[in-house]
């Protein structure tokens, strides 16, 4: 094998793996962590879908849904609050020039979106 062809083989290889995934998946990744704190500290907080945990802590969710996180503590009134999906316009601009299928593997795996408030504070 002459040494130009493995150079094109390699870059072959290496653009179809970029071109597999999309650019949300590949530079954000499919979760976003969320930071939950409350006064009193070590209050409970869950989400659907996801392990409850004590505050101070950071939820590991899943970009494309929307959640709320229900905080409780005892002597102290539930408290929920919403974290809503949003797109990020950029990265969907990026997928489209990139062609179909990162726009579909963003679609899929939720990775054009951002989770907010990226802070959640519980009183």
């Amino acid at each position: 094998m002459n040494r130009s062809y493995k150079n094109g083989t390699c870059a072959m290889v290496l653009a179809a793996a970029v071109a597999s995934t999309g650019c949300a998946t590949m530079f954000g990744g499919s979760r976003q962590l969320i930071q939950a704190s409350s006064i009193p500290t070590g209050a409970s907080v869950a989400a659907e879908g996801a392990a409850g945990s004590r505050t101070p802590t950071s939820l590991s969710l899943e970009r494309k849904n929307n959640y709320v996180l229900e905080f409780s503590a005892p002597g102290y009134t539930t408290q929920k609050v919403d974290v809503q999906k949003s797109l990020r316009g950029g990265i969907v601009v990026l997928d489209i020039l990139g062609g179909l299928l990162p726009v579909i593997v963003d679609a899929i795996t939720g990775g054009w979106y951002k989770l907010s408030p990226e802070q959640v504070h519980a009183m």
